[in-house]
């Protein structure tokens, strides 16, 4: 990792800092027999001590509001005993101050107007497992005896649950065979005047690359089509994916406790169950103790259970672009309300009062006095490293002016503590081993720049040897080098044969990018943050590849705190949208001033929000550009928080030969 790329932490999608909801498994006694359900029914229900040390526990939790959820099998059959735990929470509650809310479970056949009467007084949120349409409901979700009936009684008490403006909604379980239904069944759901609805898939079933591209699509869809129009796809609205690492307490009817899934109960995965068991309820005074992240869980699982690694990938594929899918929704809200109200709502919480890299566009008519004042500003940075990068069309057609910089840095690294690193961005054409020495003397890295994904060119020989005979130039000579590969956002396939191409001619090091200046839809970005992940996993920890991204914040898009000089001596506050030809007017607006009279550190008191509000603010709202600016805002802070996620990339301690991680 370069001196400069320090590890960043990313707040704007914070984990929980302690558990604040307790799952109490009822009873496992159910009168259905889903197809997708794996619990031992022949398990006791829960006693009442059990029920009431499970509530105590969950008053330990240091959060100010705590949640208590019922499930089973079907925990209206042990109605008495929800009615019990409401009222002995109800007094915890009074006794400690604490705000609770309450979620219950349910396939819906024994609701009546007596009990949702009682649970809408109670405040308990009601979630009922419905799957679709009849044809598909009684498919996945048959009732033991074979009465196909049971379904117009479910259906009619959703109907009471409306009459009583009951707080609820749907869980919708896609099956493999079920995802071509997703938007039928989603509008049989909302005739029936269900106006929130969650979609779910079976965690104990197997789904194939097919399948998770057309869940994702149809979710993507539904992104765009449904939520916030017709109804609310609950999936965009809370963060809970991937439901493998969900981070819940579940405690069952003897008083075990277990951290994790509602998956780890099942009979049909012993693995998991041994792997997440806690303990005794009687052995457990606090519930900080129970506190784990979604790191920590993907590490246990590559520790202990291999096994369910393959078995559960794309499951697990299907949570990560979930996840993304969630978070993607969430950005796209947060800009809208910045635009609308940008003193209330903040984006980037921050100040450009330093800078970490300077980025040259080296080109024709660049003036040697611009490179010394170039790095010369770099230098009143206040941080202690920081990276000169040199980038342009082709900056190798103006050796003579890199040379020059690198003589300089030379100099102020004389006279100054500071750790410098240097990056030239090429496209190769013009690489000789005279060059190529003296890069390495200088200890530059040497990037090679490959377009919109080689997946296109692969087939083209002529292409592919000339990116073998560059790499095996630089391999030649000893270069430290490294490629910046495009990420084709719509075109993913092949995109791992491209990578496996470039490590067999012995690339090490790979920075992702991709074309800022695209739009791109919510599902498409999920697509490829997944490939990412996948591709990523075998080069981070089976094939010793440094993927440069981690730990280098603003690396992607138009929202950077990185700055950019080009050829006449101009400033700019952005990344590459602002060199597009299309996007003249984005340049405008990035333009901060001269490098002559910005030699002062005090310069870059401008705060982030203000700099991103003018970025935003060019285009018209509506316009294409507008749409594609803000989408590449967004996409940064998706690679940016996927390659910082401790669940993906986990820091390698020193010494230690693997990091401990799913991927």
């Amino acid at each position: 990792m370069p001196v400069n790329m320090e590890p960043v932490n990313f707040t704007r999608f914070k984990e929980p800092s302690s558990i604040r909801n307790v799952a109490l498994l009822l009873t496992t006694r159910c009168p259905l027999s889903c197809r997708y359900c794996f619990l031992n029914r022949t398990q006791p229900d829960m006693p009442e001590d059990v029920l009431k040390k499970s509530i105590d526990l969950l008053f330990t939790s240091p959060e100010k509001k705590v949640e208590l959820q019922f499930f089973g099998g079907e925990p209206l059959m042990r109605f008495d005993l929800i009615q019990k735990a409401l009222y002995y929470a109800g007094q915890r509650k009074r006794a400690t101050g604490k705000r609770i809310t309450y979620l219950l479970t349910t396939n819906g056949l024994l609701l009546d107007e007596e009990k949702i009467g009682f649970l809408t007084r109670e405040k308990v949120e009601i979630m009922v497992s419905i799957d679709g349409a009849r044809l598909t409901q009684l498919k996945n979700r048959p009732m033991i005896g074979g009465n196909k009936e049971y379904f117009n009684t479910v259906l009619r008490n959703i109907g009471l649950l409306n009459k009583h403006k009951a707080r609820y909604f749907v869980s919708m379980v896609v099956l493999s065979e079920d995802i071509p239904l997703m938007r039928k069944n989603i509008d049989f759901l909302i005739k029936k005047g269900i106006r929130r609805i969650w979609i779910a898939y079976a965690l104990g079933q197997k789904y194939s690359r097919q399948d998770f591209l057309g869940y994702i699509t149809e979710l993507g869809f539904l992104l765009k089509s449904v939520h916030g129009h017709t109804a609310r796809i609950i999936n965009f609205d809370v963060d809970c994916e991937p439901v493998f690492y969900c981070p819940q307490i579940s405690i069952t009817a003897s008083g075990s406790i277990y951290i994790g899934c509602a998956l780890v109960l099942e009979r049909a995965y012993p693995e998991l169950n041994r792997i997440f068991y806690f303990g005794k309820l009687d052995d457990c005074k606090d519930l900080t103790a129970l506190k784990m992240t979604k790191g920590k869980q993907a590490a246990i699982i590559r520790r202990y259970a291999r096994s369910l690694h393959q078995k559960f990938m794309h499951i697990l594929y299907m949570g990560i672009a979930a996840e993304f899918l969630y978070k993607f929704n969430h950005l796209r809200q947060e800009y809208s309300l910045f635009e609308k109200q940008p003193r209330a709502q903040s984006i980037h919480a921050g100040w450009y009062r330093s800078f970490g890299k300077v980025s040259l566009m080296i080109g024709p008519g660049m003036r040697e006095d611009v490179l010394k004042k170039s790095i010369d500003m770099l230098f009143t940075s206040s941080q202690e490293s920081f990276e000169l990068e040199f980038s342009g069309a082709e900056p190798l057609a103006h050796f003579e002016m890199i040379k020059a910089a690198l003589s300089y840095v030379q100099q102020k690294k004389k006279s100054s503590r500071k750790q410098v690193s240097c990056t030239l961005v090429t496209g190769g054409l013009f690489l000789d081993e005279d060059k190529i020495n003296f890069l390495l003397r200088h200890r530059v890295l040497c990037l090679l720049k490959i377009g919109g994904g080689i997946h296109a060119s692969v087939k083209n020989i002529a292409f592919k040897r000339q990116i073998s005979g560059l790499i095996k130039l630089l391999k030649k000579n000893g270069s430290d080098f490294g490629v910046i590969q495009d990420v084709p956002f719509l075109h993913l396939e092949g995109f791992e044969e491209d990578i496996s191409f470039l490590i067999k001619q012995g690339v090490r090091k790979i920075r992702f990018s991709y074309d800022p200046g695209i739009l791109y839809d919510a599902s498409s970005v999920a697509c490829a943050l997944v490939s990412l992940f996948k591709i990523s996993r075998d080069l981070y920890f089976r094939k010793g590849v440094s993927i440069l991204n981690c730990g280098i914040p603003g690396v992607f898009g138009a929202a950077s705190t990185d700055i950019t000089v080009d050829g006449q001596g101009k400033v700019y506050l952005c990344g590459n949208l602002v060199f597009s030809k299309r996007f003249r007017r984005l340049k405008e607006a990035s333009l901060i001033g001269d490098v002559g009279w910005l030699r002062h550190n005090k310069i870059f008191l401008c705060d982030l929000d203000t700099a991103l509000l003018r970025v935003i603010n060019v285009y018209k709202r509506g316009s294409r550009k507008k749409e594609i600016v803000v989408n590449s805002l967004m996409r940064e802070e998706l690679f940016r928080e996927f390659f910082h996620s401790e669940m993906y990339f986990p820091i390698k301690q020193p010494g230690c030969k693997e990091a401990r991680c799913l991927i």
